[in-house]
């Protein structure tokens, strides 16, 4: 009975033995696995703060080649657009060549080139880096400034439909002196010397893209130029569809409708200034804002949701918001 009870005991010793070792074995193997699994954790970790940080330095390096570029393409215009004037037949006349000068500065140099200075962006960040030199750089600053340039065309146009009197806080180009009743020759001409420069600086199939892509105004409708420039006069008394008008008739009651509806396409000043104050009291300048913050969520929320091999594509979406926003 001794025996077979030292026996057992052995047995047990050596199942609970072989038990703990198990466990011991469990334990090991378990804390390898953890072990490998925060290593690996902690290398992908690692990985998104190295392409992290390597993104930071390619947007530095971007934007410190980026600056002087820049600054460069706010000083090109009279270069660009006395080389599209030499040998033309404009320069045949040598009034007429300056009259020409005049007008692509008059209105184009006052504000800031946003548009012009997004293209330039967008090639930079899109275009292959062993792409990029001192000629395509200038052909991107000539397309750039010539979407400038064709703004400043609809805004001669559209001051002279308007009746407009002042732009960028001095007489609008149709008003001058020595423009008067010239006014849509000049925008003739201004037309045709666009088309001048992007014809000396490009050949097709680019050319074609870019003059028919010029022949679309339809970017002037993007924005509302009521809320931008405070230009709300000459578009009430003309009765125009503005997003204000719309937004009003969409939001007022019933005396506010009257209002709208006796005062809207008024000449009379009183009447105007009824508007304008109907949109004060129906908080239009809110709702704008209230607007301009929900694209921007989405906008930043369609940016976030590009493939992760998209990263050029964002930092173009990012640096055109940036500018964007500094403007506004």
């Amino acid at each position: 009975m001794t025996v077979l009870k030292n026996n057992t005991k052995n047995h047990e010793s050596g199942e609970c033995a072989d038990v703990k070792e198990g466990i011991k074995e469990s334990n090991i193997t378990s804390f390898v696995s953890q072990t490998m699994r925060a290593r690996n954790l902690m290398d992908y970790h690692w990985r998104i703060i190295e392409t992290v940080i390597q993104r930071k330095k390619m947007q530095a390096l971007r934007a410190e080649k980026t600056l002087p570029r820049t600054i460069d393409f706010n000083s090109s215009l009279p270069k660009i657009v006395n080389d599209a004037l030499s040998n033309s037949e404009f320069a045949k006349i040598p009034n007429l060549e300056n009259r020409l000068k005049k007008l692509t500065e008059y209105h184009t140099v006052e504000r800031e080139p946003v548009q012009g200075q997004m293209t330039l962006f967008a090639y930079e960040i899109l275009e292959r880096p062993e792409n990029i030199n001192d000629h395509t750089l200038y052909q991107a600053s000539v397309a750039a400034w010539a979407i400038e340039l064709i703004q400043s065309y609809f805004l001669i146009m559209d001051d002279v439909e308007d009746g407009a009197v002042t732009r960028h806080s001095k007489p609008c180009w149709h008003l001058l002196p020595e423009v008067n009743t010239l006014a849509m020759n000049d925008a003739s001409m201004f037309r045709s010397l666009i088309h001048e420069i992007v014809q000396k600086n490009f050949t097709d199939p680019l050319y074609t893209k870019l003059v028919n892509l010029f022949n679309e105004n339809d970017f002037m409708d993007c924005f509302d130029e009521e809320l931008e420039t405070g230009k709300t006069g000459s578009d009430i008394t003309e009765g125009k569809c503005t997003w204000l008008a719309v937004k009003s008739l969409e939001r007022c009651n019933a005396a506010q409708r009257n209002t709208f509806t006796s005062c809207y396409g008024s000449s009379e000043p009183e009447k105007v200034n009824r508007i304008k104050e109907l949109y004060k009291n129906l908080a239009l300048i809110q709702l704008y804002k209230e607007d301009q913050r929900s694209r921007y969520e989405i906008f930043m929320r369609k940016v976030r949701e590009l493939p992760s091999d998209a990263m050029h594509l964002q930092d173009l979406f990012y640096k055109l918001l940036q500018v964007i926003q500094s403007k506004h």
